[in-house]
């Protein structure tokens, strides 16, 4: 019978070939084999596995054994310390109970201070917004009462201007009706003129036919003496036809006296209708340059009243203005010289700030309304422009004023906001106002 060996010889020799066949120890196994292999392997992880937990239990133990002799070490120290050790342990855990009962009581009191402030800072909204609401219905009265008194004024001023415009044109109907009485009494007289200059210019046209007549027959008596002194036979003809109609009349100078009467006449006639018409256009241009006086005379009376309206409306804007500003400015003197820094101080401030700003912004808007048109800001006499431009330069510094408190606000309001912040540092303050 064969022997374990022996077989162990015929595997090693079928290795050897099969490895010198590039052959695995795994190719040559038959398949039912197989399992048997895969056991063998599983077995031999299970053995090492066993294996590496006894040494980790051992280690373990001997761990155990190590950290309980040191506890026991620890516990003998522990029954070994006074008594003292033992109440001030017990003392510990009360100050830490205490510290965090504490924490606890911190926490709800931050909170409550939170809730505080919150309705505080409501509180002081709401005064303020009552403040200057207050502020601003008692400025919109007073510019109210100014719109009316200005309003009143200048009704007061439109109906004088009324009743003056009205005795005026009474008076120009009254002298128009003067004057056209006048004029209708100058063109009748001149009419009449005419007329006569007409009769005379008739009369005068017979007188020039008549004098032409005496030329020709002073020229025929020419003729007839300058024949007596050079008698020829036409002459001589014509003296004795002459002679036998005998119609030769005397010459005399009465024919001559009347045309130069006439003309003299008709010479006064005309320098007379010259003086009516010098006379109608004077009184013309007299009547011209006085409704011209009476609507200049109107128009700077107008705008005086405008002026003044304007000048007194603005003048109490700006009052109001700078009293407004008074105010802020002694509420920062306060709080300066308070020794005591506190936000409730400056409650006040802000609505003092909106009072200024609202009476500078009523200065504009009455200029506006009330003053000259923009394009020609500036009309009237020197003493009327010098005022008008006196109120625009308090209005301008006012401006920069306003600016100036607004930023002074600002700074101070940001910086009270952080001391409150910061208590430490509100205490190192109000100790150094002191």
């Amino acid at each position: 019978m064969t022997g374990r060996g022996e077989y162990q010889k015929q595997l090693a020799a079928l290795w050897t070939t099969a490895k010198s066949n590039n052959l695995k120890f795994t190719d040559i196994v038959p398949e039912d084999m197989e399992d048997v292999f895969s056991q063998k392997k599983e077995l031999q992880k299970a053995r090492d596995m066993i294996k590496a937990l006894q040494e980790r239990e051992d280690l373990l133990q001997a761990a155990k054994e190590a950290l309980v002799k040191d506890l026991n070490e620890k516990q003998a120290e522990i029954n070994n310390l006074p008594a003292e050790y033992h109440a001030a342990k017990t003392d510990l855990q009360q100050a830490q109970r205490q510290i965090a009962n504490n924490k606890d009581t911190i926490d709800d009191l931050n909170n409550r201070i939170e809730r505080y402030r919150a309705q505080v800072n409501d509180v002081l909204v709401n005064k303020q917004t009552a403040a200057a609401a207050a502020e601003k219905l008692e400025n919109l009265q007073m510019e109210v009462q100014d719109q009316q008194t200005v309003i009143q004024r200048l009704k007061d001023n439109n109906r004088m201007s009324t009743a003056l415009s009205e005795q005026y044109r009474e008076t120009d109907r009254k002298a128009l009706k003067r004057k056209d009485n006048l004029l209708a009494k100058k063109d009748s007289e001149l009419a009449e003129k005419m007329k006569q200059l007409a009769d005379k210019n008739a009369e005068l046209l017979e007188a020039v036919h008549a004098l032409a007549e005496k030329d020709n027959e002073l020229e025929r008596l020419e003729d007839l003496l300058a024949g007596l002194r050079n008698p020829t036979q036409k002459s001589k003809d014509h003296i004795a036809a002459m002679d036998d109609n005998n119609r030769m009349e005397p010459l005399t100078d009465s024919l001559h006296d009347e045309f130069l009467t006439a003309q003299a006449e008709n010479i006064d006639l005309l320098q007379r209708n010259l003086r009516l018409a010098e006379d109608n256009r004077a009184l013309e241009e007299q009547h011209i340059q006085m409704k011209t006086q009476l609507h200049e005379t109107l128009a700077l009376r107008e705008s005086s009243d405008r002026v003044f309206a304007a000048v007194v409306s603005e003048t109490k804007t700006l009052f109001r203005f700078y009293q407004a500003s008074s105010q802020v400015i002694g509420s920062f003197a306060d709080f300066f010289a308070a020794g005591k820094a506190t936000i409730d101080s400056f409650s006040n401030i802000e609505e003092q700030l909106d009072s200024a700003q609202e009476a500078l912004k009523g200065y504009f808007q009455v200029k506006d309304v009330i003053r000259v048109d923009s394009d020609s800001p500036y009309i009237g006499d020197t003493e009327q422009i010098l005022l008008c431009k006196e109120l625009d330069s308090l209005a301008a510094t006012a401006s920069d004023s306003v600016s100036n408190l607004e930023t002074l606000h600002v700074v101070l309001w940001s910086f009270l906001n952080q001391l409150s912040h910061d208590p430490k540092m509100m205490a190192d303050l109000n100790g150094g106002m002191k």
